[in-house]
């Protein structure tokens, strides 16, 4: 008897996994940024047991990476070039092995260089990143003598970055968020700029772009 309830906690303690084994993130980190020209691209890294495959729809501007376990992985960072289309780009990350989802999705609009309007643009480049622990970093730059403001707005539920005209000699900023499970992470930049009516008067204008949600 003794020698078969041995036995048995034997094989009963084989059997036993630990969160480590259970938990292991196939996707490391990721950045999406949009450049000084206006080019959208993504930067991911993946853990060194992980391989992807990449879905993309065209009718709703989907990037879809599909992350598999693999003994075989010869390459762990990549990068791809994103494109807005009708004025919003999606990107999101599946791991197979957990069912694990995420994704984020930009709402801006498709600019360049030819079709900037100076005055109106004081975003020079912005990138966001996943750390893969629950934080972002929203790192920009803007253009000189614009100022700065980080707000939540309580009633959008939303992190606004409000950028307008005015004296400041900084121009590189460094923010982490911490999301909240389950809940969407959103994070607008605000412009506020002077336009002008069909009757050339000037008013006060305010446009949200870029918009980011994060999802997962």
């Amino acid at each position: 008897m003794l020698t078969i309830s041995m036995g048995l906690m034997s094989c009963s303690s084989e059997e036993i996994f630990t969160p480590e084994d259970t938990t292991n993130k196939l996707l490391e980190n990721y950045t999406v940024k949009r450049d000084a020209s206006g080019a959208y691209s993504l930067d991911y890294n993946l853990a060194d047991n992980a391989e992807v495959s990449l879905s993309k729809d065209k009718r709703s501007n989907s990037n879809d990476f599909y992350l598999y376990s693999s003994d075989n992985q010869s390459k762990k960072s990549f990068k791809e070039a994103l494109a807005i289309q009708d004025n919003s780009l999606r990107v999101g990350f599946t791991d197979t092995e957990t069912g694990k989802k995420s994704s984020i999705m930009i709402i801006d609009d498709k600019i360049s260089y030819s079709n900037r309007n100076a005055d109106e643009d004081f975003l020079n480049e912005y990138s966001i990143s996943s750390n893969g622990d629950g934080t972002y970093d929203l790192d920009f730059k803007v253009a000189d003598d614009v100022t700065v403001e980080f707000i939540y707005n309580d009633d959008l539920q939303t992190y606004e970055v409000h950028l307008e005209d005015g004296v400041n000699s900084q121009s590189e900023y460094l923010k982490t968020f911490v999301k909240e499970e389950g809940v969407d992470l959103k994070i607008d930049f605000v412009n506020h700029y002077v336009g002008t009516t069909s009757r050339e008067e000037n008013v006060a204008m305010v446009e949200r772009k870029p918009r980011s949600i994060i999802n997962d």
